[in-house]
Parts: C-alpha cells; sequence; structure tokens
C-alpha cells in the first residue's frame, strides 16, 4: 500500500497550524463509510491499526464501526452506511410529519364536530343555528 494512502486512494487531509508550530503540518485522513468519523492516520500507519475496510460496502472504516461489524443484525451489527442510516432517518421524520399532520386534521374534525353539536343543543328554536 504506498504511505499516506488507504487502498490507493487519498481520502483527506487536515493542515495544523498555530503560534507553537514553526511550520504547517499536513497530515492525512479518512472518513469513515459508516458513521463519517474522521480518523487521522499518521504516517507510515496500517489500516487495520486504525480500524479496517469494510468488504461489504468497500469503504473505510473507524475502529467502533469494525467492531460493531462482527455483531449480529438485530444488535446492529454488518454493514450500514451513512447513506442508508439518513434514508432511514429521513424516512422516519416523514412518518412522523405525515402522522402529525394527520393527528392535526383528525382533532381539528372532533373539534368541530364538538362546535356543531354545542351549537345544536343551544340553538334558538325560532333562528338558525349560529357557529
Amino acid at each position: 500500500m504506498p504511505e499516506g494512502r488507504i487502498q490507493g486512494r487519498r481520502t483527506g487531509f487536515v493542515v495544523e497550524a498555530g503560534p507553537h508550530m514553526a511550520r504547517p503540518h499536513e497530515r492525512e485522513t479518512f472518513g469513515c463509510g459508516h458513521c463519517q468519523h474522521v480518523t487521522i492516520v499518521e504516517h507510515g500507519q496500517a489500516l487495520d491499526q486504525l480500524g479496517g475496510m469494510c468488504f461489504a460496502c468497500m469503504r473505510p472504516c473507524c475502529k467502533v464501526c469494525c467492531a460493531k461489524f462482527n455483531l449480529p443484525p438485530e444488535k446492529g451489527g454488518g454493514c450500514d452506511v451513512f447513506e442508508k442510516k439518513h434514508e432511514r432517518s429521513e424516512k422516519a421524520q416523514r412518518a412522523h410529519v405525515d402522522f402529525s399532520t394527520e393527528l392535526e386534521r383528525k382533532i381539528g374534525a372532533q373539534l368541530e364536530r364538538a362546535r356543531f353539536l354545542d351549537a345544536v343543543e343551544n340553538r334558538d328554536v325560532r333562528g338558525p343555528a349560529t357557529f
């Protein structure tokens, strides 16, 4: 594997600079394909020391996600790429919004019905009901 690269690809870098440093220092990084955690790669460090490679999605992963990968799916294991998590989150939020809208509609209908029944009970026999 070429030095400073993960599977032959540059994945990112960070530049550290400050008054305590003689010159800026660049270091390679990679983002976990499962949780988006950014890991700094020291010069000559192997990927298995930093986490590993998920061969299901072919993306580098942090240590935490590599440890989760070996768990059974019902305990949160397996390959779970960030994009799929994001899609599930959006779908759940859309379902929540749809549920909230439906609930508001039902409550509004019940309130309107209650006002109607109240008006019918209290209406004057000589004139039309007022709402």
